[in-house]
């Protein structure tokens, strides 16, 4: 597998995520709102062959005021075998003005239901 398509993992992974959690990224994005990826971090650990079914694990890691972090696995789903680890911070922001805005309530309450569950 190419190595960079681990990110577009990643970002898939964050959105159904965030819509198993009730925030939905396109209604974020009509009130002017979205997320940009401040800092991404990856571990390659083992490769991914042809055939394999590949498991995307995503977890919330840290939250701020205007940002988060989410962090991933991705394992082999029939041997378990780890593949990859690793984490992007997110920051929201206005659409009109790229300035960052604190995160808006229904994803700050579906962050702590994710901490507390």
């Amino acid at each position: 597998m190419y190595y960079a398509n681990y990110f577009k993992y990643f970002e898939r992974a964050r959105t159904e995520f965030l819509r198993q959690k009730g925030v939905s990224v396109a209604e974020l994005a009509s009130q002017g709102i979205l997320f940009v990826v401040n800092e991404a971090r990856i571990k390659y650990l083992a490769p991914a062959r042809y055939n394999d079914v590949l498991l995307v694990d995503t977890a919330i890691a840290d939250k701020g005021g205007a940002s988060f972090v989410l962090s991933h696995t991705v394992a082999d789903m029939l041997t378990g075998r780890l593949i990859v680890e690793g984490s992007a911070r997110l920051v929201c922001v206005k659409t009109d003005t790229g300035r960052p805005v604190r995160l808006p309530d229904v994803l700050k309450q579906a962050l702590e239901l994710v901490e507390t569950s």
